[in-house]
């Protein structure tokens, strides 16, 4: 089944999203552009660099719908 992009755009809206890696790369590029596209929804930002996510915020600015969250998914006592 095909979707239009405005019943995609309409399934997104309101959603959460927890973004992994966050901090750089195509987590980067898929924060930004979901953050812009879609400004009802909620946004959760991870990485595990504390000063990137820091660089992140100075980046996007600080928006009430976009939480940061740094730990190392790697290392699971930064997670517990």
């Amino acid at each position: 089944m095909l979707y239009d992009q405005g019943e995609i755009m309409n399934y997104f809206e309101n959603k959460v999203f927890w973004i992994t890696g966050a901090n750089k790369g195509i987590g980067k590029a898929i924060a930004i552009r979901l953050i812009n596209e879609f400004y009802k929804s909620k946004f959760i930002l991870s990485s595990s660099s504390k000063e990137t996510i820091k660089n992140l915020i100075n980046e996007i600015g600080m928006n009430k719908n976009v939480y940061f969250f740094p730990f190392d998914l790697r290392d699971k006592e930064s997670i517990d």
